[in-house]
């Protein structure tokens, strides 16, 4: 059994993390925000894509499950989600968006994207 001051320790780390991960999330938000406008107009994105950055803000969101496979713990968290605002086919991009930050790529034929093919049509 932990003993009080253990609990203490890691209750005080974790807030720790926690307010490190909000200073970060709010730098990955501007970044993505910034990044968007400049360049929606080179690319002919509609505006209400730029709601679409919820992925950006939520791509370690996994990491609360487990920092191992913490990027398929993200999508699954998304897209089985009710986000304020967003419509399914909506929470489902968001989740694929934020599922592949990082190294990871989508195969051609990977099932992620197959069904959002099958969403778009």
């Amino acid at each position: 059994m932990a003993t009080f001051a253990a609990v203490r320790v890691a209750a005080t780390s974790a807030m720790r993390e926690a307010r490190n991960a909000r200073a970060f999330d709010d730098r990955v938000r501007a970044l993505a925000g910034d990044l968007f406008v400049a360049l929606r107009t080179a690319h002919h994105l509609p505006t209400e894509y730029g709601e679409q950055l919820a992925a950006a803000v939520l791509q370690e969101i996994g990491s609360l499950v487990n920092r191992s496979g913490r990027h398929r713990h993200t999508h699954y968290l998304i897209a089985n989600s009710e986000l304020w605002g967003y419509a399914t086919a909506q929470r489902r991009v968001i989740a694929v968006i934020a599922r592949y930050v990082g190294k990871s790529r989508p195969a051609p034929g990977d099932r992620l994207l197959r069904e959002l093919v099958a969403v778009g049509r």
